[in-house]
């Protein structure tokens, strides 16, 4: 969710909060005080978090090329313009950590093995 989503999520919650008096002045847990709370937590990581650069790989460069001109294979001068033209737009160039794939039947049973 984006911080914005995040601070109309929680200006909704205050809105709600005006027709609704709280519990008590201090240490609410109603649903809408405890959402609220949530939310302002989470804004407040999201502010402080380093934003993390992107990248584009050759072969969505590739598809880029392609579906901005679908009867033209694309040349790899278009190719390198491309990548270098989104490394200019967002910034550094950082790659995407490895997605984890679940473990094969053999690592399960090595693990258990170890332990």
């Amino acid at each position: 969710m984006s911080i914005d989503a995040m601070k109309q999520a929680r200006e909704a919650i205050e809105w709600a909060l005006d027709f609704i008096p709280p519990e008590s002045e201090t240490d609410c847990k109603c649903p809408l005080c405890t959402a609220y709370d949530a939310l302002d937590l989470a804004i407040e990581q999201a502010e402080r978090q380093e934003p993390v650069g992107s990248f584009m790989t050759r072969e969505q460069a590739i598809e880029f090329c392609r579906r901005r001109r679908p009867n033209i294979e694309p040349t790899e001068q278009q190719i390198t313009a491309t990548l270098d033209a989104y490394a200019a737009l967002f910034g550094d160039i950082v790659p995407a950590p490895p997605q984890r794939q679940p473990l094969t039947e053999e690592e399960i049973t090595e693990r258990r093995e170890h332990d």
